[in-house]
């Protein structure tokens, strides 16, 4: 996968050729086995990653498995380039969903409060630059395009949101599902396009994080910081994908 997202970069660059339709799904489908490796790209603080980021570099293992890293700005080249296809955005942004909710439910009730607040910047990165591509996208395609385009994404990552288990029997599925039914109730009018607002899409990690504190029944106070610092951390993230995409 390191060399494909390496050769890929060298072929769309930062934006100007898109790849072709019929290998964007596949290529999305073969990234989201990757979501470990991607989510640490996106969030650029694990020095292992860093380090790895060249492209003398070759994929290394250590006890958690066999890892791989590129270029930030080489992996947003990429997902701007296969997310044309409204169904290989999705297919990368539901892997990263996936696995924002295993880390958040790994995260034990009694972590202290810099603990809770890493995870929710974290997620805040992964899902800000998604959403960095997304306006990218969207910008690209004009407005009447743009919003088909956001509407068809929105369906996709509602799909399947099948009633919510309890945090205590699945605390990721809680995670995720309850997302999913939040994002299908909230309907076709909170399109990635909408101006002015956050959208229901680009309030993801909010909304993750709140659901997360809520599970947790941190106090008021606990969670009202850690959406704040996972908003944070997604408008900056966003606006620093935007800027790898100029």
């Amino acid at each position: 996968m390191q060399n494909l997202l390496l050769a890929m970069d060298d072929k769309i660059g930062t934006g100007a050729r898109r790849m072709d339709p019929a290998l964007a799904v596949p290529f999305a489908e073969a990234l989201a086995d990757y979501a470990d490796d991607t989510d640490q790209i996106l969030t650029s603080v694990n020095v292992d990653y860093i380090r790895a980021d060249t492209r003398s570099t070759s994929p290394w293992q250590d006890r958690a498995g066999v890892h791989m890293s590129v270029s930030l700005d080489s992996l947003i080249h990429v997902l701007r380039g296969l997310s044309d296809s409204p169904a290989a955005y999705a297919t990368v942004r539901e892997a990263a969903t996936r696995h924002i909710a295993a880390d958040f439910a790994a995260t034990p009730r009694t972590a202290d409060k810099v603990t809770l607040g890493l995870r929710a910047k974290l997620a805040g990165r992964i899902l800000g630059s998604l959403d960095g591509v997304a306006q990218k996208v969207t910008q690209d395609k004009g407005q009447t395009e743009g919003q088909k385009w956001g509407a068809d994404v929105d369906a996709r990552l509602a799909a399947n949101a099948e009633a919510p288990p309890a945090y205590r029997e699945d605390p990721a599925g809680h995670l995720l599902y309850s997302w999913k039914r939040e994002l299908k109730d909230a309907g076709p009018q909170d399109s990635l396009t909408q101006q002015d607002s956050l959208t229901q899409m680009e309030a993801q990690s909010q909304d993750m994080t709140r659901l997360w504190a809520q599970a947790l029944r941190l106090e008021r106070g606990t969670q009202n910081s850690l959406r704040e610092e996972s908003r944070d951390n997604a408008i900056a993230a966003r606006s620093d994908a935007l800027d790898q995409l100029r």
